[in-house]
């Protein structure tokens, strides 16, 4: 998983020798998430919400950023408090917003603590 999240970043960003080729990086992205690699999936997130390499997708976002939160990453929890703030992808909801915002901020700490 991790080798295709590397390979997914270099082909998104056109390094180490790698052209920019988004549609490229997000089949690398998809590979990774599968395993459920939380980068990955916050990659594929990012890339349905936007419509890099991919149709805009914001269902397939929020659920790709709700299977990376469930595997700790505080950087799809801050998404997810975004899309239900917003009500995209989701039922707007401001309650949601404020759970997943603290939630977020729990997990960091966490990480913060334990290095």
């Amino acid at each position: 998983a991790e080798a295709n999240f590397c390979l997914g970043d270099m082909c998104f960003h056109g390094t180490d020798g790698f052209a920019v080729d988004h549609r490229r990086a997000f089949s690398f992205f998809l590979a990774a998430a599968l395993s459920r690699h939380p980068l990955a999936l916050c990659s594929v997130g990012a890339m349905y919400y936007q419509g890099l390499g991919v149709s805009r997708d914001l269902h397939k976002s929020f659920k790709a950023y709700q299977i990376a939160a469930e595997e700790g990453s505080a950087e799809a929890m801050r998404n997810l408090a975004a899309m239900h703030y917003s009500g995209e992808g989701c039922e707007q909801s401001e309650a949601a917003a404020r759970y997943m915002l603290r939630v977020a901020k729990e997990a960091e700490e966490s990480a913060a603590d334990s290095k």
